[in-house]
């Protein structure tokens, strides 16, 4: 599995927005975190949109988080921007083909499974960096 930058990009903006606490504008964050600032619209929005964060618009707005760290699992943080899935081999071929894919494809369930639960398992609290 490969976490496409979007998805690292939310996490760290997570992470900044817990870290500082209280409203932060999308110019800030960009340049603390060294991405680009429609990058940071983009998951603003994206965010807002799933109750993660607030938008205060104005000369004094920017984003704060809406939900406490140890309420937001990893999980549906990854899950907002990609889906989880391992990719599988159709197992259409004929013979021992066939053995060989259902043998890959049951190793790749059962990887699927892992990072699922450990996702599932975390939560932005316990990412944070410790200060």
């Amino acid at each position: 599995m490969q976490i496409h930058l979007m998805t690292d990009c939310a996490f760290r903006m997570l992470i900044f927005l817990t870290v500082n606490r209280g409203i932060t504008n999308s110019r800030e964050i960009a340049e603390e975190l060294n991405i680009p600032q429609k990058n940071i619209l983009k998951i603003g929005r994206k965010l807002k949109a799933e109750n993660y964060v607030d938008i205060t618009v104005g000369p004094y707005g920017g984003y704060a988080l809406t939900k406490k760290p140890d309420t937001i699992l990893l999980y549906d943080v990854v899950s907002m921007f990609e889906k989880i899935q391992i990719n599988r081999h159709p197992e259409i071929e004929k013979g021992k083909q066939i053995k060989l894919n259902t043998a890959v494809n049951g190793l790749y369930s059962e990887l699927q499974d892992v990072i699922e639960t450990a996702l599932k398992a975390k939560t932005l609290a316990e990412i944070v960096p410790k200060q």
